[in-house]
Order: structure tokens, then C-alpha cells, then sequence
């Protein structure tokens, strides 16, 4: 199987540990994300640390857009083995306070680009005999913030769209989970990102048969 990560929603935090736990074991890393400048920065510290990696600035909201830099990723890099799944908007409102648009566009973000890359990875991973599809979810889905709905929304929702591709996938040979993440990721925290990122690879690792939907890191 082809050692190559795809991990969308790449930032400086947890993505970007992620990466390094990925690449320490051998797999070559794709990074999405959408700001360029950004993305070169986490591209030279990745190479520096002698990870083969590769950048790709996109708009996961915009779905024509994510979809031709799939389409470019596994052209140029191959088909995913592993795809993680990370973005989110964190937005301060509630209810009665979001503008209604804002709120819908925050879950194209929040789960539709889910939605679009499991379309896209799905029939490579098929072809190569099995893969591991990871989403980044948050304790809101569990336990709803006032303040902050567009993200309790969100949360439920790409925890809903996790639950239904593995129902739909794991028949197939590929498994997909979920890293639940009840608190706000701070390093040098117990919920710091150089302790939750080992989790991908454990449950990337975990055999058919045994493979876990949901852990909750808390």
C-alpha cells in the first residue's frame, strides 16, 4: 500500500503534529490548507525535519476548487492511504446572534469538505485494497456551546458524516474514526497537540476487525 498521507486543514498546531507522527513512520505527507504563506512555512519546518512533503493551497468551502486539488494531489502524489480531516470555523455566536448565511457557509468548512474529500479518496483507497480515513471532531457535538453554535453544529455534523462513511466503508476495508476532542488544544496542556496526534497513528494502526469509531480525548 502506498505510505502517503493526506492531511486537510493543515495548521501549526495539531495538524502539524500529526504530520510529524505520520512522517517519522516513513509516510510521504500532502498538506491542504488555505492560506499559501502559511502552508510553505509547515512545508520547510516538515523538510527541515527530513519529512517528504508536499503543499497545496485551497479553499475546502469552495468544492469545484478542493476537488481539482485532489484531483492534482493524487495525480502528482498518488492515492491516499491515510486522509485526515481537520478544519473547522471557530466562530463566537449564538443562535440568536449569527447571521443565518455565515452560519450556513461555516459548515461547508465543517463537514462538507468532508463530504467532498471522501468522495475523492474513497475509490483510490478501493483500488489500492483498503485505507484509513481520521476526522478531527470536538466535545460540541457532544455537548453543545451556546456561544458558539456554527462550531456545535459543525462538530455534530462532521461527526455524523464520520459515522455514516464508516458504516458505509468499513464493509469495504476501509476504516474510518473519529478523535473527539472535549477542550481546547493548548501545548504545553494535557490536551496539548504532541499527545492527541499519536492517537491517528494507534487507531490508523488498529487491526480489521478491532478498528474503534470514536475516541474521545478529554
Amino acid at each position: 500500500m502506498n505510505n502517503h498521507l493526506l492531511l486537510i486543514g493543515a495548521g501549526s498546531g495539531l495538524s502539524l503534529a500529526i504530520a510529524y507522527v505520520f512522517g517519522q513512520q516513513g509516510y510521504r505527507v500532502s498538506l491542504v490548507a488555505r492560506q499559501a504563506a502559511s502552508l510553505n512555512q509547515l512545508v520547510q519546518e516538515l523538510s527541515d525535519a527530513r519529512i517528504s512533503v508536499s503543499g497545496y493551497a485551497t479553499d475546502v468551502s469552495q468544492f469545484d476548487q478542493f476537488r481539482q486539488t485532489l484531483d492534482d494531489i493524487e495525480r502528482e502524489q498518488g492515492p491516499a492511504s491515510v486522509m485526515v480531516y481537520n478544519p473547522s470555523i471557530y466562530r463566537q455566536a449564538s443562535v440568536l446572534e449569527v447571521d443565518p448565511e455565515v452560519f450556513m457557509t461555516d459548515q461547508r468548512t465543517n463537514f462538507g469538505g468532508l463530504i467532498v474529500a471522501a468522495q475523492a479518496v474513497t475509490p483510490q483507497m478501493l483500488a489500492e485494497g483498503g485505507g484509513t480515513i481520521l476526522i478531527t471532531g470536538g466535545g460540541s457535538a457532544l455537548n453543545p456551546a451556546a456561544d458558539l453554535v456554527a462550531l456545535s453544529v459543525g462538530k455534530a455534523g462532521v461527526r455524523t458524516v464520520a459515522k455514516c462513511l464508516h458504516d458505509t466503508l468499513e464493509p469495504q476495508g476501509i476504516h474510518v474514526a473519529t478523535v473527539t476532542i472535549n477542550g481546547s488544544i493548548v501545548e504545553g496542556t494535557h490536551v496539548s497537540p504532541s499527545l492527541i496526534a499519536p492517537w491517528y497513528w494507534e487507531l490508523h494502526q488498529e487491526a480489521a476487525g478491532e478498528w474503534t469509531f470514536e475516541r474521545i480525548y478529554e
